[in-house]
């Protein structure tokens, strides 16, 4: 897994980016996770396993913990059409270039 890392909401495509895997995982709700409403992308578009570890009875001060699993699916063409959106809508024109300089300009911008 190479940094930076993509944070993909599935409810509305919103992207968030961060330096540390550990970041990206402080960012997350366990149960939101559990839920699918998440995907996370490395910088060459790796798309992580993600998955939950939730308390086995209700407890309100529990909040599980999120995994990412040793497993991932290459996908950098929606990791690439996911930056380009996101950029696109900041006002950046980014259609004619590889992951590589949208994963700069994403580092640059979407912080």
């Amino acid at each position: 897994m190479r940094a930076p890392f993509f944070l993909v909401s599935t409810d509305n495509s919103d992207l968030w980016v961060f330096e540390t895997l550990d970041d990206t995982i402080r960012s997350m709700e366990a149960i939101d996770v559990r839920n699918g409403e998440y995907i996370v992308f490395d910088a060459g578009g790796l798309q992580l396993e993600l998955s939950a570890v939730l308390p086995k009875f209700w407890d309100p001060c529990a909040v599980g913990a999120v995994v990412v699993g040793p497993n991932g699916e290459p996908r950098p063409d929606d990791l690439r059409r996911r930056l380009r959106t996101e950029l696109g809508r900041r006002g950046f024109g980014v259609q004619d270039v590889d992951i590589h300089e949208l994963v700069a300009c994403a580092v640059r911008h979407l912080k």
